[in-house]
């Protein structure tokens, strides 16, 4: 477990950039493409039940998210997991992408990403204004009470900070490479 110390670098400060592969269109996303745009980056997992207990919120979230301009980026930095698991599950759930593979694990450890999922929101300017949990559920199978994302992305639309800026991670460790 990272101290607070250090899960809380980045928080206020520019998001680090990326290029990484998209398993879906198999062409390469850096977040240098959101510039001015809205972001929620998340780290996912093709194989964690934590992940899978979101799938559903994304693939619909996406979607309403994208006509109000914001961009969703799942980024997949298991070192167990391959470009067609991802395809897979992104294909089963109707996942839109862009799905990102951080094969070497730099970008997690960039964003000091410890769990799946895990998200950040970056601001139109390129800060990050939130990092942490989706929502306060304790088991996967159990629907939370209260979303500290969905609260991150109003904030954030109103250029204000969230009241919750870091929220402690749930889910699945990552399996760095």
């Amino acid at each position: 477990m990272q101290s607070d110390i250090s899960r809380n670098h980045l928080l206020g400060a520019p998001a680090p950039d990326f290029l990484l592969p998209d398993v879906l269109s198999h062409g390469y996303v850096s977040l240098a493409m959101a510039r001015g745009r809205l972001t929620v980056i998340t780290f996912w997992s093709a194989r964690s039940h934590w992940s899978k207990a979101y799938d559903t919120y994304f693939a619909l979230n996406a979607r309403l998210w994208e006509r109000s301009g914001i961009w969703l980026v799942m980024i997949n930095s298991n070192a167990n997991e391959t470009a067609t698991m991802m395809q897979m599950q992104a294909i089963i759930h109707g996942l839109p992408g862009p799905i990102l593979h951080d094969a070497d694990s730099q970008v997690a450890r960039a964003y000091a990403a410890e769990k799946t999922p895990q998200v950040f929101v970056i601001s139109r300017n390129g800060q990050v204004v939130y990092q942490g949990a989706i929502d306060d559920r304790s088991r996967p199978e159990m629907a939370g009470t209260v979303n500290y994302l969905e609260q991150a992305i109003l904030a954030a639309e109103q250029g204000r900070r969230p009241i919750e800026a870091v929220t402690e991670p749930t889910g699945n460790a990552i399996i760095f490479s």
